[in-house]
C-alpha cells in the first residue's frame, strides 16, 4: 500500500532561503578565515580592487557550489551551450524599456543608497577590475546561482509567476542596499522571464551583462 505525503506549500520557497542563508554563512567565514590574518584594511571602500573582486568571487563560487549541493546535485545548468537570435531580440524589446523604468524610478524616488560610495570609491579606484567585475563575472556568477540554480529548482516545484517573483527577490535582497534592492528586485523579474522564456542561462547571463554595461558606462560618461 503507497502512501502519499502532501508537500507543504511553503517547502520549495523555505528549502531555497535555508539553502541560501547557510551558504553566505559558510561563504562570509571563508572568507573571514582566508583573509583576516593578512590584512588590517576592512573590506570595504579602502580595501584595494583586487581584495575585493578575490573576496567577492570566492563568496560567490562558495554559494554556487552549495546551493547546488543543497538544490539540484544531480543536474547539469542547462542552456549555457546554445543562443537563439530570435529570441534574443524578442527579449531585447522588453529589455529596453524595462531599463528605461529602471533610470527614471531613479529620477524620480530618491532610494537611499548605503553602497554608493564604496562603489565610487571601487570605480575610481581601478575602472578595468571595476568593469571585469560588474560586466564580467558578476553577470556570470550570479546568474549560475539565482536563475540556473535557485530560479531552475522553483520552476521545478512551482508556478512560474511565483518561482520568478520569489528568486527576484532574493535576488534584490542580497545586494543588501535600498536603492539595489529595488533595481535588482526588478531587473531580476525580468531576467528571470528571460531565462523561463529561452530556458538558456546565456540568454539572463547576456541581458545581466548589458545592464551592468550600461551603469559602467554611466559612470565613465558622468565621471562619478
Amino acid at each position: 500500500m503507497q502512501t502519499h505525503l502532501k508537500v507543504h506549500p511553503l517547502a520549495p520557497y523555505l528549502r531555497v532561503i535555508k539553502a541560501l542563508a547557510l551558504a553566505f554563512v559558510l561563504a562570509v567565514l571563508t572568507v573571514f578565515l582566508m583573509f583576516i590574518p593578512f590584512t588590517k584594511k576592512e573590506i570595504g571602500s579602502e580595501a584595494s580592487p583586487l581584495l575585493v573582486i578575490a573576496v567577492y568571487i570566492i563568496i560567490n563560487v562558495i554559494v554556487l557550489w552549495f546551493v547546488r549541493k543543497r538544490l539540484s546535485p544531480d543536474k547539469k545548468i542547462p542552456g549555457i551551450d546554445r543562443f537563439d537570435t530570435k529570441m534574443f531580440v524578442q527579449l531585447l524589446f522588453i529589455f529596453i524599456p524595462v531599463t528605461i523604468l529602471s533610470v527614471a524610478l531613479s529620477l524620480v524616488v530618491d532610494i537611499p543608497s548605503t553602497s554608493s560610495d564604496s562603489l565610487i570609491a571601487f570605480f575610481e579606484a581601478n575602472q578595468m577590475i571595476f568593469f571585469f567585475l560588474i560586466v564580467v563575472v558578476a553577470p556570470i556568477l550570479e546568474e549560475l546561482i539565482f536563475r540556473g540554480v535557485i530560479l531552475r529548482y522553483l520552476l521545478e516545484n512551482l508556478k512560474p509567476a511565483p518561482a520568478i517573483l520569489f528568486s527576484s527577490l532574493l535576488f534584490g535582497l542580497i545586494h543588501f542596499s535600498p536603492d539595489q534592492i529595488v533595481h535588482a528586485f526588478l531587473g531580476g523579474i525580468f531576467l528571470g522571464y528571460a531565462y523561463f522564456k529561452s530556458n538558456n542561462l546565456l540568454m539572463s547571463i547576456i541581458f545581466h551583462a548589458l545592464n551592468n554595461a550600461i551603469v559602467f558606462i554611466t559612470l565613465v560618461a558622468f565621471q562619478i
